[in-house]
């Protein structure tokens, strides 16, 4: 009997915080858009982009950005510490130019259940999400469309939606990282996603889930298309030039900790 105790105590502390009590640990930040460009940092440094894209958070990004100017450049964010780079190629509504009214950043525990051992995103990761040459619809594990609602089923197609929503893009990004690269030739490699909970064995570091929600002033959801293409080509792309001592101190306060911090602003940070 002593042993089947212990045996329950010792089960009962391997459950984190975030499965005993369905709380989704993790902080989020609202960005909002800052400017157009024919710029991708991440796949065209230096260079012109292949097609356009609308930046959010970071004001300054462009072809030329490094991680210092990044953190030198401001932030359109609630949370002045956020200084990362956040673009996604230009939507259009029947060929006019729609710009997302927000940027709704998700830093999350990804369904890793020892939350004890996601890792800080490392200082310099880039990472992009999604494929720009899709021909057929993405999974919706890394790429949906929505109306922005709670709980709302996510889908592999732009959807109208009722009058006093908007429609929503969400890209989710991969939360396992090989612990050595920064970057990779298809700027995804270096990076995958967990699968029941865990990492695989070529990427054994979880990092928090970043996922990317961009509002568009819009419920319509016929007639979309994007600078890379149809809607079928939805991606976007992350720079981590984040302050990195408050990357690192949400990471161990809020994911780590199995505490939900909510949207954060210079006012709340925990």
């Amino acid at each position: 009997m002593r042993c089947l105790t212990v045996a329950f105590v010792l089960l009962a502390t391997m459950v984190t915080p975030a499965r005993a009590d369905g709380v989704i640990p993790g902080w989020e930040v609202f960005c909002f858009y800052s400017h157009t460009a024919l710029a991708d940092p991440i796949v065209a440094p230096g260079g012109v982009s292949a097609h356009a894209h609308d930046f959010e958070g970071n004001l300054t990004t462009g072809a030329d950005s490094t991680l210092k100017s990044l953190r030198a450049g401001g932030t359109n964010c609630r949370l002045s510490a956020d200084t990362a780079g956040y673009w996604t190629p230009v939507l259009y509504s029947h060929g006019i130019a729609v710009k997302p009214d927000r940027l709704h950043a998700y830093y999350r525990w990804g369904n890793v259940p020892n939350v004890r051992s996601i890792r800080p995103i490392p200082a310099g990761l880039k990472i992009v999400a999604g494929d720009a040459h899709a021909t057929t619809p993405q999974s919706t594990h890394v790429v949906g469309w929505n109306c922005g609602v709670q709980g709302q089923t996510q889908y592999d197609h732009p959807v109208s939606c009722k009058q006093g929503q908007k429609i929503v893009l969400h890209v989710f990004f991969p939360n396992c990282w090989d612990g050595a690269h920064l970057d990779s030739a298809d700027h995804k490699g270096h990076m995958a996603y967990s699968s029941n909970g865990r990492c695989p064995a070529g990427h054994p570091v979880p990092v928090p889930r970043v996922s990317e929600d961009f509002g568009y002033p819009l419920v319509d959801g016929t007639g979309i298309t994007l600078s890379s293409g149809s809607y079928l080509t939805a991606h976007a792309d992350f720079w981590n030039a984040w302050n990195q001592p408050v990357m690192d101190r949400l990471t161990r306060v809020c994911v780590n900790a199995g505490r939900q911090c909510g949207p954060l602003t210079d006012t709340t940070m925990p």
